[in-house]
């Protein structure tokens, strides 16, 4: 109980004024009969200055105010205020964007009436924000997809856990020897079988950072501890973020074996590359030669055809000749057998002379002498007669040769006839032969300069495909040093 003089001055002298005047607290005193202010400490006026900006009346004008200047519903104010039995109270309240901290208590006169209230107060918006930042903090750490878990130093009993590592804890719960949810309170021995190495380990900061992995179960997780410390530097206790990596492991050698089987594929496309490179210059080869001898053929073919046509325009003139030398045989035969006919009559005659010439030598013979000189002219007419009859036999046996080689000539020149006939054919089937043949082998020249074509694009493609061989080498190499790399980053 307090008790109190008062003056008609405005101020009031309270006994126990001297105490509350050099607090290094913010000190209001507030009359519950109209809420008005009648006194305020030296460090309430400095704080009030502080917030000058945001009050509805000047710090130096605050006596004799009401109260309600402070608050958005004064009525709330004054019913708490007016019945002392809501006192003490606690609370903070925001005036334009500052934070004030108040408590309240009664004051009561030497009758032990309640009369005044007395506020306390500071301004907390400082750490209302700061308090504000680390809950929004906090909340990040609670939701953050990292696990993190922290430990007293003292003991390394688990003094925070983030919701994320309880999610995650969840899916290797049964490797536990406690549930999840009594991890927090429980002591970090729960994940090592000799925790005597772990401890000494977390004990010392200049152990600090340290990673590691451990088996958990079936599971491999990967620890990541660092020192939290203070402003000052001093060591607090260790926090760690970990992930369970199995599957990153998994993945890790699953990429390693594809590494391995893209350079062994990359090798094999080299070596194919090379031998098709090989069979590309082996075709170009081949293909120079066959079109060096299609050509070479091509002009053979070209002279044959010239020759073919030389000869059957020549096999034609003989046809002709023949032809001719036919009619003229023709014409040989029949002026032979017009000789013949001619020989006939002439042997005829000639035995008829012979005949007379007989008859001559009869009279002659009859006539005596006067006959004898006539004798002598039948004996040569008779010799004459024998001679013509001699020579007209061998002429009708040369006519009758003539005729039988005339015969024979005629079949020959029939036979030579039809023979050229024959080899006109035959020379008309061989041009046509070499007329297909020599368009064939342009066929086979523009082929071959079609091949010859392919093969090199063929070697353009070996080349390119070597190239990209290469690169995809590399590019294993580079993705082999970096699954490595990973590999040694997973592990460590």
């Amino acid at each position: 109980m307090l008790s109190r003089n008062s003056n008609n001055t405005g101020s009031t002298n309270w006994d126990f004024k001297a105490l509350v005047e050099n607090m290094p607290i913010a000190v209001m005193i507030c009359n519950i009969k109209n809420f008005t202010i009648d006194y305020v400490n030296p460090k309430s006026v400095e704080l009030l200055d502080a917030i000058r900006d945001v009050l509805k009346v000047k710090p130096e004008n605050i006596v004799g105010t009401s109260i309600d200047v402070f608050h958005k519903n004064p009525q709330h104010q004054r019913n708490m205020l007016a019945d002392d039995s809501h006192l003490p109270h606690s609370a903070i309240i925001e005036v334009g964007g500052q934070y004030l901290d108040l408590n309240i208590s009664a004051i009561y006169d030497n009758k032990d009436k309640y009369t005044h209230a007395m506020l306390s107060w500071s301004i907390v918006t400082d750490k209302i924000e700061k308090d504000r930042e680390t809950e929004r903090l906090m909340e990040m750490l609670d939701n953050m997809p990292i696990n993190v878990m922290t430990c007293e130093l003292k003991d390394f009993k688990i003094n925070y856990v983030n919701q994320t590592s309880l999610n995650t804890l969840k899916s290797v719960e049964q490797h536990l020897p406690i549930k999840v949810e009594q991890l927090l309170g429980s002591s970090i021995d729960v994940f090592h079988k000799a925790p005597e190495h772990q401890r000494r380990l977390l004990a010392d900061p200049a152990n600090l950072p340290h990673k590691a992995n451990i088996k958990l179960g079936d599971q491999t997780l990967n620890l990541s501890v660092s020192a939290i410390k203070d402003s000052q530097g001093k060591y607090l206790g260790p926090m760690l973020t970990w992930a369970v990596i199995t599957e990153n492991i998994r993945m890790a050698e699953n990429v390693t074996k594809v590494v391995e089987d893209m350079t062994e594929t990359s090798q094999q496309a080299d070596d194919s590359a090379d031998n098709m490179l090989e069979i590309v210059n082996r075709t170009q080869e081949l293909s120079s030669s066959v079109s060096a001898a299609s050509e070479e053929m091509s002009v053979s073919i070209q002279e044959i055809s010239q020759r073919i046509t030389e000869v059957s325009k020549m096999s034609q003139e003989s046809a002709e000749q023949a032809a001719n030398t036919d009619k003229l045989v023709s014409t040989l035969e029949e002026a032979a057998k017009k000789i013949g006919n001619i020989t006939e009559v002439i042997e005829e005659i000639a035995d008829k002379t012979n005949l007379l010439a007989l008859n001559a030598t009869i009279e002659a013979a009859r006539a005596g002498d006067a006959g004898k000189g006539f004798a002598v002219v039948a004996a040569e007419v008779k010799d004459l007669a024998k001679q013509t009859a001699t020579a007209t036999t061998e002429i009708q046996q040369q006519i009758n040769n003539i005729q039988g080689v005339t015969g024979s000539v005629v079949q020959a020149i029939e036979s030579i006839g039809k023979s050229i006939t024959e080899f006109n054919e035959i020379a008309t089937q061989i041009a046509s032969a070499v007329e297909e043949q020599t368009a064939t082998t342009s066929e086979v020249s523009q082929s071959i300069s079609g091949v010859n074509d392919a093969a090199q694009q063929t070697g353009e493609a070996a080349r390119n495909v070597k190239g990209v061989a290469s690169k995809l080498s590399d590019i294993s190499e580079m993705l082999s040093t970096e699954v490595n790399q990973f590999m040694e980053n997973v592990k460590s």
